[in-house]
């Protein structure tokens, strides 16, 4: 597997788990907020509170493994032009 390929996965499951602690976080926030909480009443709270915690974790690992991954680009977006 090349690096692209590792690059490509990687960006693609962070972009998945940062839109599962988006969604949850909204939906956590209707619930504690009484805000449509008939359209969220059927989800446990309880679940969407791991949903929540475990794909932050998630997350936050990826971005530092993608960050790692793409340091030469990330040094040279931030590189002063002479």
């Amino acid at each position: 597997m090349n690096m692209y390929n590792i690059r490509r996965i990687v960006s693609i499951c962070l972009l998945i788990s940062a839109i599962l602690v988006f969604i949850s976080g909204i939906v956590l926030y209707l619930r504690t907020t009484n805000v449509l909480y008939r359209a969220v009443i059927w989800i446990p709270a309880w679940i969407i509170d791991y949903i929540h915690v475990y794909a932050g974790f998630v997350a936050s690992g990826l971005a530092i493994i993608h960050v790692y991954l793409n340091w030469n680009a990330l040094k040279n977006y931030f590189k002063r032009r002479k």
